[in-house]
């Protein structure tokens, strides 16, 4: 049971599926959506499963680990589970799982812009999302170990449970344009992003005409999500565009 069958989980499926190739397993795929309705589903789902003997379950967040009352739901499913890119609820919570070490990988990231020369660096990101506490507390981790300067932290809007996909892909230009410029004036040199769709908007054409400016200083972007954090990319600078950053 997942959330969703795009963006991050395409990945997910091909090595659940590669897996069951060779252990001879059968899997069937059930998705259930995010928040409240995502709870409802997969209850709903887990009482109608007939034949099956296991459950792997990225449950419906928005926090890597589920609230006390969705734990709670979770140790009454008639089947055994497997918590999948999900963290158990706290030390008292037995459940299996297996997850990306998402503050280890924030950590990776920052030590790549480190061995580039950076001292200065920022966050740039994607609030309520699963893996977002993990990254920040890297990131925040990871900059005190290496003797970095943590210069500026950006905080993108989710795009979990939005109902319309078009306004969010619509409002990432002006995002981008606001949080270069609050990175920029901090003095930081290097950038760590998640996610992958924030990153890209990073380093896609400023969203406003006569946004664009030469590269004054060395820059470089780090991205975590699906793409490995050690790839950095050069980051052009920006000035602020008219409109509105927020959501349309």
């Amino acid at each position: 049971m997942l959330p969703e069958r795009d963006r991050y989980f395409p990945p997910v499926i091909a090595g659940i599926e590669a897996a069951a190739v060779h252990t001879r397993t059968t899997i069937d795929l059930y998705t259930t959506g995010y928040a409240d309705r995502g709870w409802d589903r997969l209850t709903h789902l887990a009482d109608h499963l007939a034949g099956a003997e296991g459950l792997l379950i990225t449950h419906p967040g928005p926090a890597d680990a589920a609230t006390p009352a969705h734990t709670r739901l979770l140790r009454k499913l008639p089947l055994p589970y497997v918590l999948l890119e999900r963290t158990p609820s706290g030390i008292d919570d037995p459940s299996e799982h297996v997850s990306t070490d998402h503050a280890g990988g924030a950590y990776l990231a920052l030590a790549h812009l480190a061995a580039l020369g950076h001292r200065d660096v920022a966050l740039a990101c994607r609030t309520d999302s699963a893996p977002s506490h993990g990254i920040s507390t890297g990131f925040i981790q990871g900059a005190a170990t290496l003797g970095l300067s943590v210069a500026a932290r950006f905080d993108w809007p989710s795009i979990t449970g939005r109902a319309n996909f078009e306004d969010v892909l619509a409002a990432q230009p002006l995002l981008a344009d606001a949080a270069l410029d609050s990175v920029l004036g901090s003095g930081a040199t290097g950038l760590v992003c998640f996610g992958d769709m924030e990153g890209s908007a990073l380093l896609a054409p400023p969203a406003g005409p006569g946004c664009a400016s030469p590269a004054t200083s060395p820059w470089s972007l780090a991205r975590t999500g699906t793409s490995p954090p050690s790839r950095c990319r050069s980051l052009r600078s920006r000035r602020r565009s008219s409109g509105s950053a927020g959501w349309p």
